[in-house]
């Protein structure tokens, strides 16, 4: 038996590739991903899942339980903080943050947020390689050979904007997957009339719903598509077209209905996103008023620094590619167009924000590259062009979007994103384009990397270091102190866990400025700490003390452990500019009652996470700050770096990366075979 001009032993065959390439590029994605949060966006996503597992609501924690990590919330009129993000992608996240709770269990207290965030942003990759399988049979439905529906389908996933969104958080890579699965059930529906593929476009319309508002941005187009194929019925059309209604509409409504139901519990209003604050039709209009829709046009397919075209260099290919798809399919041509169309027409007349905010390329549309990577291979398939100018060009632009989206793994783009050069700048001028920074970043960040002393670090040597915060060296007999501190100065201890700390501070202050000296404010790995204030000595000039502080074996849990002593400055009448604090004479570490030795060395700074704050800005800030340099924007360095005990962090590191790598190796094998057998 065939349909669509397929057997069913090649459609088979063709379904074990389609899952092939689902574990071969989860495996790759997973072994590439970053696994940590970015911006505000992914952290309310994974709060919500948090409060789910947690607390059992939606609920959000108030700020001061929360941390101060930035998240996009609403107070709803009952008090309670609610996300203004979709509730899907936090509930499908449900298994993977379960997983980082399961894994943290073996790692220090301090950790588990990070574990749990570790988790929980894997959540997208197997969602891209999805959408990349689904891509692979869309092809061949479209009547494409089984090695150009392969190469549509690798396109999208190694060589488009499309794959560093596999990598966060954010809800543009589920959605994209909805909306693939809507408009491939439309096309089967549309060449079966089996009424279920029917029933699957509404569930994938609502489920995107759920997942993303704008999703129904692409309902008029698949209306439009199905009207066109009714047009084509000549007998019975309007039955055909109530029958597509009815079995479309009611998995919808459902759905819908279950979001309008969750958004009045959280908001009073079904039609309360969050995002309205209150106000939906002002709130809407106020924003649409400011929005610039050529400017945003322009900027969001054709800008050097978020345009369409830089970030996904095949779908270049697409321009050609159209009208060999419209020669053959006609319809479906009308539909990518209407989709790729719908979205950026949308953002350019609802929002001055076209851009998306500091993210990798106009996130905004990142769902239309399916749709304009799908007549990449009707180009392939020209039979009106030369064969080498196909192949060549298509090969071309693959290796070009391939190193566009591989620069995302050299370099975190925030670092760039978020740095001193102004926005515009970013956007427009092609010198300070994203894609051309994160080439110039990578060798900085690698050769930085490579000065860092590792040996140190792996030696099980016990010492502690400097970590900023003091001035320069005043009294040499009294080095590496004999200094004085700024408001703020921070120790840096590299001291084995679990064995308790004891550190001694010998300082002083000019007299005049002691007043009613109340000691400094100790704080150890997030931690407040009382010491043990002693006086040694009081004069006319000066007073002198000793403070001594105690952290026990079971509070030591990162290493290294960070010391920060804070008090009060003062501006000396000698016209020095500098403000000063206390001049600190001596500091003694001992770690188990044996003295830590002081090492000058340049050393990764830890993961600022602690056990009575649950997460903060500095913690989501370490993961792009320029000054933790790493090679690679990819978890190993990120958990080696972190703070964990180094035995543990080595074993975590080798067992995810063995199981993740034989995973790779296996689905490629797999893969391979398949794609033999197919050809």
């Amino acid at each position: 038996m065939q349909r669509f001009g397929i057997t069913e032993d090649n459609r088979s065959i063709n379904a074990r590739l389609a899952l092939a390439l689902f574990c071969l590029l989860t495996c790759l994605y997973w072994l590439t991903n970053s696994a940590h949060v970015r911006i505000a966006d992914g952290e309310t996503m994974y709060l919500v899942t948090e409060s789910l597992v947690e607390r059992g609501t939606f609920a959000q924690l108030e700020p001061e339980q929360a941390g101060d990590a930035p998240r996009t919330l609403m107070r709803a009129r009952n008090g309670n903080f609610y996300a203004v993000t979709g509730p899907l992608q936090s509930l499908l996240s449900v298994p993977f943050y379960l997983a980082g709770r399961w894994v943290a269990r073996a790692f220090p207290p301090p950790f588990y947020g990070y574990f749990t965030r570790f988790f929980v942003c894997l959540f997208n990759s197997p969602v891209l390689a999805a959408t990349a399988a689904l891509l692979y049979l869309f092809g061949v439905d479209l009547g494409y050979r089984c090695r150009t529906a392969v190469f549509v389908a690798s396109t999208f996933g190694l060589a488009t904007i499309a794959r560093p969104y596999a990598r966060t958080l954010f809800a543009e890579t589920l959605h994209t997957f909805w909306l693939v699965l809507a408009a491939w059930a439309a096309y089967r529906y549309a060449h079966t009339d089996r009424w279920g593929w029917m029933a699957l476009v509404g569930a994938a319309m609502g489920l995107g719903t759920a997942t993303k508002y704008v999703m129904l941005v692409a309902g008029p187009a698949l209306a439009l598509y199905l009207l066109l194929e009714c047009l084509r019925r000549p007998q019975h059309p309007m039955r055909w077209l109530g029958r597509t209604a009815l079995s479309g509409v009611i998995p919808f409504v459902l759905i819908l209905a279950a979001l309008l139901a969750l958004n009045y519990a959280r908001f009073d209003s079904v039609l309360e996103t969050g995002y309205t604050q209150g106000d939906p039709s002002g709130t809407v209009g106020a924003i649409s008023a400011t929005a610039t829709p050529i400017l945003s046009l322009y900027g969001l397919f054709f800008s050097s620094g978020k345009g369409f075209f830089f970030f996904s260099p095949p779908t270049v290919l697409a321009l050609w590619g159209i009208f060999g798809l419209a020669r053959r399919r006609r319809n479906e041509t009308w539909l990518f167009l209407a989709i790729a169309v719908s979205y950026p027409l949308f953002y350019s007349l609802i929002t001055p924000r076209w851009h998306g905010g500091g993210n990798w390329g106009p996130r905004y549309i990142v769902c239309i590259t399916p749709f304009l990577t799908l007549p990449i291979g009707a180009f392939l398939e020209r039979r009106d062009i030369a064969r080498w100018l196909r192949v060549g060009s298509a090969t071309l632009l693959f290796v070009a979007g391939f190193w566009v989206q591989m620069s995302t793994i050299f370099v975190n783009y925030s670092t760039y994103l978020f740095s001193d050069v102004p926005a515009d700048q970013q956007r427009f001028h092609p010198a300070h384009s994203t894609l051309s920074a994160q080439w110039r970043l990578w060798p900085r960040q690698t050769k930085a990397w490579q000065q860092y002393d590792h040996d140190l670090r792996t030696s099980a040597q016990e010492f502690y270091v400097i970590d900023g915060g003091f001035h320069d060296v005043e009294v040499p007999d009294l080095s590496p102190f004999g200094r004085w501190m700024k408001e703020s100065g921070r120790l840096r201890v590299y001291a084995r866990p679990e064995q308790s700390l004891t550190i001694q501070i010998a300082y002083s202050r000019p007299h005049a400025v002691t007043g009613n000296w109340q000691g400094l404010h100790l704080v150890y790995d997030g931690v407040p700490v009382t010491g043990e204030r002693r006086l040694v000595a009081e004069d006319e000039s000066e007073t002198r003390w000793v403070e001594a502080l105690t952290i026990p074996a079971d509070e030591v849990h990162i290493l290294p452990g960070t010391l920060e002593m804070t008090a009060a400055t003062w501006l000396p009448p000698s016209g020095d500019p500098r403000e000063l604090s206390i001049f600190v004479e001596r500091v003694e570490v001992l770690s188990d009652d044996s003295p830590l030795v002081y090492k000058d060395a340049n050393l990764p700074r830890p993961l600022p996470v602690t056990t009575s704050y649950p997460w903060s800005w500095q913690a989501m800030f370490w993961f792009y700050d320029p000054a933790n340099a790493r090679p690679f924007d990819v978890w190993p360095w990120y958990v080696w770096t972190s703070g964990l005990p180094l035995p543990q962090a080595r074993t975590f590191v080798i067992i995810l990366a063995l199981t993740l790598g034989g995973g790779f190796v296996a689905s490629a094998i797999w893969f391979i075979s398949q794609l033999r057998r197919s050809l």
